[in-house]
């Protein structure tokens, strides 16, 4: 696969060093910048774009560059550092900041790391998750936190599995199939519900691709505790609403 192939796969800048400066989401001071980097690394070209965030205070934004700059660490240097595989001469790898929303309590956010090494095989890919609890120290948000009981947990996977089989996807396996786990934090919190996103072999065969699913927060408003989401609590508000179920752990 050829440089430009990968970097338009990965929605990346195509000039080395580029800034992308478009708007971002702003509230109460706290912004995040998509910045794109290229640079060589283990006889590897790399190619990256990650949030920069900026304002709020300084404990916050120190914190959440921390925790980007080692998931990219994680991802593409421990590789290359330890993968015979994957670092070879000539390789390329693209770390990609795909979408994201911040919002006064929680910054939710899906990128993607993808490998070419070249040959006739194609490349590797995988999403990455990046949730947030602004109110609760900037732990990581998991599933068991939106949903609150066992309970909302079946209503959920019963209602993504649902929308899946809507798709127009080949090969699509979600029978007997654990869609997402308690302990998992393979989501995005959107303004208008929740997205789940899947990689690659993970929900299907190869033909299968990368599904999506998104519930609105209307057709999962009995499955998500509402104390915990503040995005739903001002859904249900907005629409004169009030939780029909209460969260139970």
């Amino acid at each position: 696969m050829s440089l430009i192939t990968l970097l338009a796969l990965a929605g990346f800048a195509s000039a080395a060093n580029a800034s992308d400066t478009s708007p971002r989401p702003t509230v109460a001071g706290l912004t995040a910048e998509k910045i794109c980097r290229k640079y060589k690394s283990h006889g590897s070209t790399v190619e990256y774009c990650i949030p920069r965030f900026t304002g709020g205070t300084a404990l916050v934004t120190q914190k959440l560059n921390s925790d980007v700059d080692k998931m990219l660490h994680d991802n593409v240097e421990k590789n290359l550092e330890g993968n015979k595989v994957t670092n070879k001469p000539g390789s390329r790898w693209a770390f990609s900041y795909k979408q994201g929303v911040v919002s006064p309590h929680t910054v939710s956010m899906l990128f993607s790391s993808f490998v070419s090494i070249g040959g006739l095989a194609h490349g590797s890919g995988r999403r990455i998750f990046f949730n947030k609890d602004l109110d609760h120290g900037l732990n990581d948000i998991k599933l068991r936190d939106v949903v609150g009981s066992d309970a909302n947990y079946k209503k959920l996977t019963d209602l993504l599995a649902a929308q899946l089989k809507r798709g127009d996807y080949m090969d699509l396996q979600v029978d007997g199939r654990e869609l997402c786990k308690p302990e998992d934090a393979s989501f995005t919190i959107l303004p208008g519900g929740i997205q789940w996103s899947y990689g690659s072999y993970e929900i299907g065969s190869y033909i299968t691709g990368e599904p999506t699913a998104t519930l609105s927060w209307g057709t999962i408003q009995t499955a998500v505790n509402s104390a915990y989401l503040p995005s739903f609590k001002k859904w249900l508000a907005n629409n004169g609403l009030v939780q029909t179920t209460k969260p139970t752990k």
